[in-house]
């Protein structure tokens, strides 16, 4: 057969094989898409059923749920379906089938090319008819398989099973499914057993308008539904609505936003249904014009405020512009009829009236698009009507005293709502009618401050000292219904002669300077504070800034007074006064406030915030207030300069401060010496001590230069012999040495001089302020009793540790040791005199050893703190007790002057004060006792129950409890001796009455009245003894109060003598005649003997020092009279006559002390003796009471007899004590008859 007509079957063949293929390709793409797809539709359904997907989620669902199956068909089979290609299909025939060699590829290769020359025919055409008989043998069954797709098969039938299955119990479902899954954009619900019903979607409310949002539920119906809310940018909220009879419902009070909500109840759930909340239009723009009434003058003006402050008259027109078309606009003013407004183009609304009065308006207008009533923000139209002028005289700013021709420079501040109209000066001279002068060029209206062109000396040329002239500024507004007036404050220029007005400026300078007199006491407080001040506390930070603020402060007074100073300097030039004296003391004291407040107080400031810096931690520095402390200490210092030049007073407070504050610091110099142990730190010290000396001197210096003689002569007197003192005990020279002693290295001398410094820096102070000599001391004997309470309990501490806690604490033990030391170095001691003399001193007391034993302490501490160096002991321990009892010394000592101190203060004003207040105790609790025994008489007579007066009696007995109480703490004190008899009687009616609380309790009414007639006995007796002490003391009282005044006497007189032995070594010290300088020192002298004369009528009846002080000013008077004639021997003459008549009264003065002093010992000693024979008594009457109730052979019994034995003794004492006074021996008898006893 020929090859052309044979019919080829391998073609046919591998296209059956590859169409095989192919199908087997396309099914298992097809099962692995339904293996995907149905599980994932299933899925998708759940999640849409579950939570209600949106429209947008759906497709989401859709979208993964192709995608993803569509490529799991892809990738299981699809991916290999491709066009026919025969030798691709030969090559996987041959790899399944097997044995063909590639005689299938290689026939299909022969078959596409033609025969190339040089190549075997022959061979070509077998090898095809080989293929060709292959190829019958192929069976495209045998070669592709479709086992493999039997399994997805298997699962694709099970799926569509569960699908069948689905769709037959709940096709409805199933339909829904599908829909809402492959067409999303379908709004479908599921079919549920609940049925909800809801209002249509696109509710449109007014905004603030009450939304009501109503359900209706059918079928299966739960008990409560869940309403879902959310708006745009907030969170789903969920709330929980009951339901009742098929439908609930929720309402929002006031909707302010869009917002949307779905339902969900049972099994039904609601999409999200949205609710458009509708905002009132907008007001975009607003243009409101202002047409003014024509008399102000004004141009037409346009604002963009709804809220308007307007003339009366004003036409207004209101132009809003919206953002949005509106319909029906209105205006509505209160308490008139709403007025259309013009509507231009939907959204500008246009309204012209004139407005007469102030009301709030508002607009409203309908919303075109819904047909929504909205009404604007309510808005406030004032219309002021007419105001008077203002009008403010701003220079002067105060009345004035001048000279006259002084010129007055008139500046003023007008304004008007209106306008400025006219304007006038009006003045008057003295009482006399107004007058009116028009100014003719008119006030600016609001133009600031403006000068008067008006001189009232050309008006008024004819004034005279003493004239007042008193001016003010009337201006009058352009208002067209009549003008409106107005008047500035007056000012009043009264014109003095020139003495008169220097007068005043000193006055107003005094009144400054008190001031500064205040600041300084500021300063002197602050330095207090500041010097105490401890970095190791810690509120060191806290008191550094309040401090720094305080300075700051002070600093702000100094600038203020220093401006009211500057004023008057200016008031001087004014008056052509600049040469005056008064402008240059003046510009002196305000340049001196000036440079403190920029330096020291600066730098005080300044100082104490970097204090604060370095306690925060903003430095490494240590901290240490003691610079801080020194530039307060020289602020107050340079005040304290000024504050000499007010008056006597001030001079005195400043010398007193200062002398306080020179002790302070030489205290602190003294332990600083005490301690050094550097050479860096004694140089510190020397230079300290050096600066402490010019200081003092510069204290003398000022008060003696600045010294004002004008009042209180004794005072001026007093202060000038206590600075002589000063300079006569050679402070300043003491102070220099010291500080020579300490640069040698020599602390004990100088510790020593500095010790002497203080005491006679703080009696220069007590000098001339005896009430701060008695609170001073009383604060350093309470410091006195502390450090010898801390020293005792030191040393007990010391010696109750074992060997080994001793060494151990040898370090914390020898601090506190050291700081007791320290605040005994730096106690603040004045002279201590002797005591008073009593009645049994035979010799003169002596002087205290204070500076001994303050030595013999101070070493005996020194001593310790080397003791506690070596570790040893009972050698530390010893020292201690000694330092100790020294200590107990010192504070006994301390304490008898502090009573003796306290006599010449204050007398026995406080005893006599409180036996008053005793006697009207007293008194007045017998009459309630007395009041009670007749109720309770009363009853018995009526024979009515008593016991109803039970709680009267109660209250009674706790009333004198209480004052028993009071007077058992006076005797613990130990301060009044009366005490101890008075609360003996006392308690004995405490007693009584207690019983008759028991009777009238138990109905008994007789033995209650004779209780209460006992108590009542038993005060009266406790009366007559308070009346007796209180006589008693008010004779002490009267001759101490007498003795001190005999003792102010002497020490003035003395003073006057002292200063005129200094007149008349000062006059023969002069070398030449003019004596001018002592001209005022001589004045001072005669007007203190004029002074002292009133203080000497108290012992008038006893001396005649009237003579003698007559002829001392007669002869005083002569001795100035002398001087200024140039006749130096004739005032020296009249001086030492002067100064003999003044010794004179000095002796007759001290006799009269002695004799009221020995007086006042007898008084003293027989009040005294009455208390203790008080005492006596009360002691002999409770032995008595309890000798009755025990008897003879009772062991208590012999107690008693010592008892006894030992009150005999002490009254067989007092016995011969007061016959060796009276020389009266029936003062004996008592001891007589207690021995018997």
């Amino acid at each position: 057969m020929n090859k052309d007509k044979q019919e080829s079957v391998l073609d046919p063949g591998l296209r059956a094989v590859w169409n095989r293929t192919q199908q087997r390709h396309f099914l298992a793409g097809l099962l692995a898409l339904c293996r995907w797809g149905i599980p994932l539709f299933l899925l998708g359904v759940t999640i849409d059923w579950l939570t209600y997907l949106s429209s947008s989620g759906r497709a989401v669902v859709l979208l993964v749920l192709v995608s993803f199956s569509c490529y799991q068909a892809w990738k299981h089979g699809w991916r290999y379906l491709r066009g026919f290609d025969a030798t691709r299909t030969a090559l996987e025939v041959e790899d399944r089938h097997g044995g063909l060699e590639s005689l299938l590829v290689t026939a299909v290769q022969f078959g596409k090319s033609k025969p190339t020359p040089g190549s075997s025919e022959s061979l070509r055409e077998v090898t095809l008819q080989n293929a060709e008989v292959a190829a019958q043998k192929l069976q495209p069954r045998e070669i592709v398989h479709f086992k493999a797709l039997r399994v997805p098969l298997q699962v694709v039938v099970g799926l569509a099973g569960v699908i069948a299955l689905f769709a037959f119990l709940n096709g409805p479902f199933f339909a829904v499914g599908l829909t809402r899954i492959f067409t999303p954009w379908v709004e479908i619900a599921y079919p549920t057993d609940t049925k909800l019903h809801l209002q249509e979607e696109g509710l449109v409310i007014k905004e603030g308008d009450r939304a009501k949002i109503a359900i209706g539920v059918s079928g299966v119906i739960p008990d409560m539904a869940n309403l879902y809310l959310r708006t745009e940018k907030g969170s789903e909220r969920k709330l929980e609505i009951e339901i009742t009879n098929g439908s609930c419902e929720y309402v929002i009070a006031s909707a302010s936003r869009d917002f949307a909500y779905r339902v969900k109840a049972g099994d039904a759930r609601s999409d999200w249904l949205q609710v458009r909340v509708i905002p009132p239009p907008r007001i975009e723009k607003v243009e409101v014009e202002l047409k003014f009434p024509s008399y102000l003058g004004q141009p037409v003006e346009t604002v963009e405020a709804l809220t308007l402050s307007v003339p009366e008259e004003t036409k207004i027109r209101w132009k809003l512009t919206l953002d949005r078309p509106v319909r029906d606009a209105v205006l509505n003013r209160d308490g008139e009829e709403p007025k259309p407004l013009e509507v231009a183009e939907g959204r500008e609304l246009i309204i012209s009236e004139v407005v007469d009065a102030s009301r709030g308006y508002d607009f409203s207008w309908m919303d075109q698009e819904h047909g929504f009533e909205f009404t604007s923000p309510r808005s406030f139209l004032q219309v002021a009507s007419d105001q008077s002028p203002r009008v403010e005289l701003i220079s002067p700013e105060s009345n004035l005293i001048a000279l006259l021709g002084r010129p007055v420079d008139l500046v003023v501040r007008a304004s008007d709502d209106h306008g400025i109209g006219s304007s006038a000066i009006i003045y008057r001279v003295n009482l006399r009618p107004e007058k009116k002068v028009s100014l003719e060029i008119p006030l600016k209206n609001g133009g600031g401050e403006q000068v008067i062109d008006w001189d009232y000396r050309e008006v008024l040329p004819e004034l005279m000292v003493g004239d007042t002239v008193s001016f003010l500024l009337e201006v009058s507004d352009k208002y067209p219904d009549g003008p409106h007036l107005a008047r500035s404050d007056t000012r009043r220029i009264t014109f003095l002669s020139r003495e008169d007005y220097l007068e005043q400026i000193q006055k107003k300078k005094d009144r400054l300077l008190s001031r500064v007199q205040t600041a300084y006491r500021q300063e002197r407080a602050a330095f207090e504070s500041v010097r105490s001040l401890d970095p190791k506390t810690g509120d060191y930070l806290q008191s550094c800034q309040v401090e720094a603020i305080r300075q700051e402060l002070v600093r702000e007074q100094l600038n203020s007074i220093a401006g009211e100073l500057k004023y008057l300097v200016d008031d001087l030039a004014a008056n052509n006064l600049s040469d005056a004296p008064q402008a240059d003391s003046l510009e002196q004291v305000r340049s001196k406030l000036l440079e403190i407040a920029d330096g020291q107080l600066a730098e005080a400031a300044s100082r104490l915030r970097r204090q604060s810096g370095i306690a925060a931690g903003n430095t490494n520095e240590s901290p240490d207030p003691s610079s801080a402390a020194h530039a307060v200490n020289g602020a107050a210092r340079e005040l304290g300069r000024l504050v000499l030049l007010r008056s006597i007073d001030s001079a005195q407070e400043v010398y007193a401060r200062e002398a306080r504050m020179l002790a302070q610091v030489q205290a602190s110099l003294r332990w600083r010496s005490v301690q050094s142990n550097s050479p860096d730190e004694r140089v510190s010290i020397t230079k300290e001590q050096g600066e402490l000396a010019q200081w003092t001197q510069r204290l003398v210096t000022d008060l003696q230069s600045g010294m004002r003689y004008e009042k209180r002569p004794l005072a001026v007197l007093r202060l000038i012999q206590s600075v002589k003192d000063l300079q006569r005990a050679q402070t300043e020279e003491r102070m220099r040495q010291a500080a020579d002693l300490i640069k040698q290295n020599k602390p004990e001398q100088a510790e020593l001089l500095q010790s002497g410094l203080v005491t006679t820096l703080l009696d220069s102070e007590f000098s001339v302020r005896l009430s701060g000599a008695y609170s001073t001391l009383i604060k350093t004997r309470d410091r006195m009793r502390s450090i010898h309470k801390a020293q005792t309990m030191l040393r007990e501490q010391c010696a109750g540790l074992s060997k080994q806690a001793f060494e151990e604490s040898v370090t914390e033990n020898g601090r506190a040791q050291a700081k007791l030391r320290k605040r005994l170095l730096t106690l603040l001691l004045q002279t201590v005199p002797a005591p008073r003399t009593t009645l049994f001193d035979e010799t003169w007391p002596v002087t205290p050893p204070i500076r001994d034993l303050l030595e013999k302490a101070d070493q005996a501490m020194e001593d310790a703190l080397g003791k506690f160096a070596a570790n040893q002991q009972d050698a530390t321990t010893s020292k201690q007790l000694e330092a100790e009892q020294a200590l107990t010394s010192l504070s006994q000592l301390v304490d008898n002057w502090s009573v003796e101190l306290g006599l010449q203060t204050l007398g026995l004003s406080t005893l006599v004060a409180v036996t008053g207040e005793r006697l009207a105790f007293i008194e007045e609790y017998e009459a309630k006792v007395v009041a009670l025994l007749e109720k309770t008489d009363i009853a018995a007579i009526e024979e009515s129950n008593v016991s109803a007066l039970v709680e009267s009696q109660l209250l009674l007995v706790d009333e004198l409890d209480a004052f028993n109480r009071d007077l058992g703490r006076q005797i613990e004190s130990g301060e009044d001796q009366d005490v101890p008899p008075l609360l003996s009687r006392m308690e004995r009616a405490g007693k009584a009455m207690r019983s008759a609380v028991v009777s009238l309790k138990a109905n008994d009414a007789d033995q209650a009245i004779g209780q209460q007639e006992q108590a009542a006995d038993v005060l009266a007796e406790a009366f007559a003894l308070v009346t007796a002490q209180n006589e008693r003391l008010s004779l002490l009282q009267s001759l101490l109060m007498f003795q001190r005044s005999v003792g102010f006497a002497i020490g003035y007189v003395g003073d006057i003598v002292a200063e005129q032995r200094d007149m008349i070594r000062a006059t023969k010290a002069l070398k030449s005649d003019d004596a001018s300088a002592l001209f005022p020192t001589l004045d001072n002298l005669r007007r203190c003997v004029d002074e002292v004369a009133p203080l000497l009528d108290l012992v008038a009846s006893r001396l005649d020092a009237g003579t003698p002080l007559a002829f001392a000013v007669a002869d005083l008077e002569d001795a100035v009279a002398a001087l200024k004639d140039g006749d130096k021997l004739d005032s020296l003459d009249a001086q030492e006559v002067a100064m003999e008549s003044l010794e004179e009264v000095h002796g007759l003065v001290k006799a009269v002390q002695s004799q009221a002093g020995y007086v006042a010992e007898i008084v003293e000693f027989l009040h005294a003796s009455i208390a203790d024979l008080a005492i006596l008594e009360y002691r002999q009457e409770e032995l008595a009471l309890q000798a009755e109730v025990t008897p003879p052979d009772d062991e208590k019994y012999k107690a008693l007899d010592q008892k006894q034995r030992a009150l005999l003794k002490l009254a067989s004492k007092e016995g011969k004590i007061l016959v060796s006074v009276t020389g009266m021996k029936t003062y004996s008898e008592p001891a007589e008859l207690l021995e018997q006893a």
